[in-house]
């Protein structure tokens, strides 16, 4: 069992309250395993975007269910998994909040001449 998260994109929100949206991705994403959270953005007046987080405890042996996916209602979807994002940004907010800053050190091997590049980031 895994936690992932999934980014959806090109969602039919037309005519749609988010409550049934997210009915709609909780029943297409079942599949999967256990949808325990859902999460749209909104635009200025409060409409639905057209993309969503489906957020779930996914049973690895249904990981290749994940490309019959493709499509709700015969609306095509892009789906792609978005967990190391969401991860890495739940891992710097509570670094933050503990008043730790997030350094990231790059380090670039150029092979001909041979140089190394090395890139410090302090967020």
């Amino acid at each position: 069992m895994e936690h992932i998260v999934l980014l959806v994109e090109d969602l039919d929100t037309n005519n749609k309250s988010e409550s049934d949206i997210k009915d709609i991705l909780r029943n297409h994403f079942s599949v999967c395993g256990n949808v325990y959270k859902i999460y749209i953005p909104k635009n200025d007046t409060g409409g639905c975007l057209s993309f969503a987080f489906v957020f779930l405890i996914q049973n690895i042996s249904k990981l290749e269910q994940m490309e019959n996916l493709l499509e709700i209602n015969g609306h095509e979807i892009k789906l792609s998994d978005y967990t190391f994002q969401a991860r890495f940004k739940d891992i710097k907010a509570k670094m933050e909040a503990e008043g730790i800053h997030l350094v990231i050190l790059l380090i670039y091997i150029i092979p001909n001449p041979l140089t190394l590049v090395i890139i410090l980031i302090i967020q």
